[in-house]
């Protein structure tokens, strides 16, 4: 019925801008009427996560609200051919051998936090070195 699309780090020697592009051009072809297309992907990316879970929320916002000036509204941010539901998105982080569920249960978005972290420690270094500065 449908078929499967691997992609190992789609986001590689991209600049953000590119990769918000490249996951809005997946989301598109995920909820293309033909043929539904499944995509397995790993990334490293935390702007990649960031764009995939701003799609998720207007998946979300879509289904749940209703009237007209919201949807147009919503479709003004994010096309509706890019909305992705949560419910068709799982994403796991491996750790330690192990897979990690970075879906939350409460807001149906994935948990950037383990590639985000890293972010946090760079400010903070950097931080300290200003505070080093003569």
């Amino acid at each position: 019925e449908g078929h499967t699309l691997y992609i190992e780090e789609p986001e590689a020697h991209l600049f953000p801008t590119a990769q918000k592009k490249v996951f809005e051009l997946m989301a598109i072809l995920f909820g293309y009427t033909g043929k539904r297309v499944q995509f397995f992907i790993t990334t490293h990316s935390p702007y990649s996560l960031a764009v995939l879970n701003n799609l998720m929320e207007a998946g979300l916002i879509q289904s749940n609200v209703k009237d007209e000036e919201t949807l147009n509204a919503l479709n003004t941010i994010i096309p509706q051919s890019r909305h992705i539901h949560p419910d068709f998105v799982a994403a796991y982080a491996l750790e330690n051998g192990k897979a990690i569920d970075l879906i939350d249960q409460e807001s149906n978005l994935i948990l950037a936090d383990l590639l985000d972290a890293v972010s946090e420690d760079i400010a903070i270094e950097f931080g300290n070195l200003l505070d080093l500065e003569v």
